[in-house]
């Protein structure tokens, strides 16, 4: 292990090259094929959902709420952003509209088999 460590980056000469080889090195996630994006392994969510917990609980108790924004967003809402904010890189991955249709169909047979073990229905 100690052998592993000393192939990362050094955490005072570029702390962000440093955290991602560590995240990798330690199997909690890998690069996706999407830029940007990475592919959370099942430790290292374990770990954000327990992060995610504590910080939940510090927020609530201030009187915070919780609100989730849309993961996916119309091309034309980029374009507007790039037409009004100066170098905005108009970069994401593009949900095709077959994509649509298909999320469409797992969420359906996602949401029957949900309530065929859970006994509702």
């Amino acid at each position: 292990m100690a052998k592993e460590l000393k192939d990362l980056t050094k955490r005072a000469e570029n702390y962000s090259q440093w955290f991602n080889d560590l995240v990798v090195k330690a199997d909690l996630a890998e690069q996706s094929a999407v830029r940007g994006c990475m592919v959370i392994k099942p430790y290292g969510y374990a770990i954000w959902e327990k992060m995610q917990h504590q910080l939940d609980t510090m927020f609530k108790e201030t009187g915070v709420q919780n609100a989730y924004f849309p993961l996916l967003i119309p091309k034309s809402f980029l374009s507007r952003e790039a037409e009004h904010v100066e170098g905005f890189a108009k970069e994401c991955a593009v949900a095709l509209p077959i994509f649509a249709f298909m999320l469409r169909r797992f969420m359906t047979v996602s949401l029957a088999v949900s309530i065929v073990f859970s006994g509702s229905g």
